[in-house]
């Protein structure tokens, strides 16, 4: 039998009591981990809209990721999810859930 890790939820604070934000570097040890390739269900807060890309395109068994993102502001110059949109597959479907939260689902 196959073990896998149902949902895995990384939003939280860290020791200065400010909201922990993934850069590039972690998400890709994230992604690469154990605990990353079984996850099938990912809560995280990251700080580029590229963190998204590289955790959906390396976590082979991510079906479903809830992704905070600061930037993600209506006074924004683009839209993230259009260009999520423009790079993902068509298989996954993208929900602003609202301004700074974005779910993404295959």
């Amino acid at each position: 039998t196959s073990s896998s890790i149902c949902r895995l939820d990384l939003q939280g604070y860290d020791t200065s009591r400010r909201r922990h934000r993934y850069d590039i570097r972690q998400c890709m040890e994230l992604s690469r981990s154990s605990i990353g390739i079984q996850c099938r269900i990912l809560a995280i807060e990251v700080e580029k809209p590229k963190c998204i890309l590289q955790l959906i395109y390396s976590m082979l068994n991510l079906r479903t990721l809830h992704v905070s993102y600061e930037n993600d502001k209506r006074s924004n110059q683009y839209d993230l999810v259009k260009v999520l949109q423009h790079y993902l597959p068509s298989t996954w479907s993208i929900t602003r859930f609202c301004y700074g939260h974005i779910i993404i689902q295959s």
